[in-house]
């Protein structure tokens, strides 16, 4: 990375710009290396501009919200890291919520039942920004992002963002045409309804006592695999005995086999040694190959 590329960035005023700046502290998990360069992006509008200085001087760049679905490896995470931690406004137009990359995902169901509308009660307790939730296509409860989605704010190096409407991102189980396409969610618009607000908030109150009772709380980074189609990812690895395995310092989840926990002191290759563990051992007992729902960032040693 060249100190002319540095400067430029530096002069967009567009954020903080730091240096082997940590990333473990920036993901849930808690592990992993640092950032060779980390944005802390506080206006939308000077994306094009960022990624443009990137794209002339071949840098690498990615975007990070809330952290809680990514696994940095130990070591430097070439290029430039963007973090939309701090683009939080969230509006309401109509039954549309509109709200910026970096918006707990619970703020678009809050802002929602402020206005009189429902719908997205399910996400309630999903610990995303709705940038990652929009490319991942995050859901819970029979709910997911792609059933609300109307448009997303979209970037790609240095053109103009533009709102591309949800038909165009090639929604899945937990996958979108975003995902390792090299562009990047800066908002995003969903649609909602009008509803029994009290019933609603019930439904909310279920979500989030459902994941207390479920899921595990501490250094995680959510469900570590997909479920296989008419398969619990977490079943399989319970059934192999997985429940409670430890290597180093991350150990299963003894409440929910497809939560890795960092009991404190893990290391990222703790973590990667026991998803692989978990792997080998599902293939072995049940024949099924679990495939990573957390997105692997690797960096350099």
């Amino acid at each position: 990375m060249t100190a002319d590329w540095l400067k430029e960035l530096g002069a967009l005023d567009c954020g903080a710009l730091l240096t082997d700046a940590s990333l473990a502290a920036r993901t849930t998990l808690r592990v992993g290396g640092v950032a060779q360069a980390l944005l802390i992006l506080e206006r939308i509008e000077a994306v094009p501009k960022v990624l443009g200085i990137c794209q002339a001087a071949g840098v690498p760049w990615r975007f990070l919200g809330a952290g809680s679905n990514v696994l940095v490896t130990a070591g430097s995470l070439p290029g430039l890291t963007i973090a939309t931690g701090r683009l939080r406004q969230v509006m309401v137009t109509g039954p549309v919520v509109e709200a910026a990359a970096g918006a707990a995902l619970i703020s678009v169901v809050s802002s929602g039942h402020g206005a009189g509308l429902t719908g997205m009660e399910w996400a309630g307790g999903i610990p995303a920004t709705v940038g990652g939730a929009v490319v991942m296509n995050a859901g819970a409860h029979g709910g997911s992002i792609s059933d609300h989605l109307v448009e997303a704010l979209v970037v790609c190096d240095a053109q103009p963002a533009r709102w591309i409407g949800a038909s165009e991102l090639a929604y899945g189980y937990r996958h979108s045409a975003l995902i390792g396409s090299g562009q990047g969610v800066l908002a995003a618009r969903f649609q909602l309804q009008r509803g029994d607000l009290a019933a609603a908030r019930g439904r909310l109150a279920q979500a989030l006592a459902h994941r207390r009772r479920t899921q595990p709380q501490g250094k995680n980074a959510g469900s570590m695999f997909k479920n296989p189609p008419e398969h619990s990812a977490g079943q399989l690895i319970e059934a192999a005995g997985g429940k409670g395995h430890r290597i180093g310092g991350a150990q299963i989840s003894e409440l929910h086999a497809n939560f890795f926990l960092n009991l404190g002191s893990a290391t990222a290759g703790d973590v990667l040694a026991l998803v692989e563990w978990a792997k080998e051992r599902v293939a072995e007992t049940s024949g099924q190959q679990l495939e990573l729902e957390v997105r692997v960032w690797r960096a350099d040693a």
